[in-house]
């Protein structure tokens, strides 16, 4: 797996698409075949962008 044994699988949902960085990302995968991708999450972080620390968590219960 990628990252080893300790890597967290994780998903990043983030603003401002059309930023630079943003808008690599989308023409890296646009028009690539993508498998469907699920998994079930227990829990939420948010994080402050300015300092790139957890500010929250939200318990999302099954």
């Amino acid at each position: 797996m990628e990252g080893g044994d300790d890597y967290d699988p994780h998903v990043t949902l983030a603003r401002d698409a059309d930023g630079f960085r943003g808008q690599r990302a989308v023409d890296a995968i646009d028009g690539r075949a993508v498998g469907p991708v699920t998994w079930t999450i227990d829990e939420l972080s948010l994080y402050d962008a300015t300092v790139g620390e957890p500010v929250d968590t939200v318990s999302l219960p099954a």
